[in-house]
């Protein structure tokens, strides 16, 4: 990976490094082949640097939400600078409000939509990856991002 005079990361995320994808494995590409629909290959399953689904994702650049992506031909790609840069700018503090009600909204908020990616992460030690110069260490930290990011607001 390069980087430039600025620090900042160079290059590009395609969907899949956002939101990753689920694993076929090959008993179930073999049914899927047999019933003719879904995916026939074998894939592993991968985890996404944002905590929601693809449908979400588009949702959020619908609404300028999220950088909207760069067409490079077919294929829709953010650049990394600014992923990071948005997911930097969920990080910054909130204005103070009720500090319960945002708790339980963010607790609320991790399970049904991030689908444990995040809390998951956390829970068996590895490090989450925030930007480029900052990881999350909490799991408040967590469930405030994963809060932020899915759209529920305190």
């Amino acid at each position: 990976m390069s980087t430039s005079a600025s620090g900042a990361q160079a290059g590009f995320f395609r969907q899949v490094d956002l939101v990753g994808q689920f694993e076929v494995t090959p008993e179930q590409a073999v049914a899927n082949r047999v019933m003719g629909r879904g995916i026939v290959r074998p894939r592993p399953g991968l985890r996404g640097l944002l905590p929601f689904s693809a449908p979400t994702l588009w949702r959020k650049i619908a609404a300028g939400e999220f950088p909207s992506p760069t067409k490079i031909g077919a294929i829709a790609a953010w650049p990394k600078a600014s992923v990071h840069g948005w997911i930097a700018a969920q990080l910054e503090p909130q204005p103070a409000g009720d500090a319960d009600g945002a708790k339980q909204a963010a607790a609320k908020s991790v399970r049904p939509r991030s689908r444990g990616r995040f809390v998951a992460a956390v829970h068996v030690g590895t490090q989450v990856e925030a930007s480029s110069s900052r990881t999350l260490a909490s799991v408040d930290e967590v469930e405030s991002f994963a809060a932020r990011v899915s759209g529920v607001r305190p």
